[in-house]
């Protein structure tokens, strides 16, 4: 790649880091526990080869990015705590609600 073109992108990326940092949403004082909740829905949702690309090419530094996987993880955040206890179901009580249960 020549010289220029290299430039260019750490330009840009430095450029992302910084709307990051500063987004509204996700920026500020809380950046650095948002961006863990980003890259934690990155790892369960596309594991270690969409962090790899997304590493190589920037593009996990785009605030769009960011912000998209920073949902993502606040929405697997709540799914999570709102599933119920794993316990044991009683087919036949879902299956047959009237039948009489000992």
């Amino acid at each position: 790649m020549n010289d220029h073109v290299i430039k260019r992108h750490d330009t840009i990326h430095v450029h992302w880091v910084g709307q990051c940092k500063a987004d509204p949403e996700f920026g500020g004082s809380d950046f650095h526990r948002n961006l863990r909740i980003a890259k934690t829905a990155v790892d369960r949702l596309g594991g270690r080869g969409l962090r790899k690309a997304l590493e190589e090419t920037g593009m996990g530094s785009h605030p769009e990015i960011v912000r998209a996987f920073w949902k993502m993880g606040h929405v697997l955040s709540q799914a999570k705590q709102q599933s119920p206890a794993s316990e044991p179901k009683d087919w036949g009580k879902i299956f047959y609600p009237n039948f009489p249960n000992p």
